[in-house]
């Protein structure tokens, strides 16, 4: 459950982001440029929402590059 559950919140989080973002920026910027906005928004409020959620661990995140640093500012335990 706990490997299902914070990444699915996570995505529903970011795809009702995006379903609303759309409707509001598509007609207003047109639609290639408001999904390359958005696909990048949305990159953005999925990590929030793993970090909101605590939906990776430590071991996770120092397998990236500068992984340790990324634990320092995240305080993961």
């Amino acid at each position: 459950v706990k490997t299902v559950a914070k990444p699915l919140i996570a995505t529903v989080g970011m795809g009702v982001f995006v379903y609303f973002g759309y409707a509001a920026l598509g007609p207003a910027l047109g639609d290639k440029i408001a999904a390359v906005l958005l696909i990048t928004l949305a990159i953005i409020i999925y990590f929030l929402l793993l970090v909101l959620t605590r939906g990776f661990t430590k071991e996770d995140v120092l397998l990236l590059p500068n992984g340790e640093k990324i634990v320092k500012v995240l305080k993961l335990k």
